[in-house]
């Protein structure tokens, strides 16, 4: 009768490939339930974020002063544009303004 030699993993290793094992998981839902959201997403939402930017002034004005800083790209202008303008929403809700 033959008898397979038992591995021997260090606890660290085994930990180690647990957690790797757990946050491959965890991509791979992020993943699935992302290509999910798009697929139920509106076509009006398929829309490029420089054609918001250009379809208003005051956010063309945002955003070239926005990216006048070293570093900032056009999604993070985007992104800094989107969050104030959704700050904005929240006050105006909050205090029924």
């Amino acid at each position: 009768m033959l008898k397979p030699e038992l591995f021997k993993l260090k606890p660290e290793d085994i930990i180690l490939m647990s957690d790797l094992s757990s946050r491959r998981r965890q991509l791979r839902d992020m993943q699935t339930i992302e290509k999910n959201h798009l697929q139920m997403m509106p076509k009006e939402m398929d829309i490029k974020p420089h054609k918001l930017i250009k379809s208003c002034d005051e956010y063309t004005i945002k955003n070239n002063i926005i990216q006048s800083l070293p570093r900032v790209l056009k999604v993070v202008a985007f992104t800094l544009i989107s969050i104030c303008l959704s700050l904005a929403i929240l006050t105006i809700k909050k205090y029924h303004l």
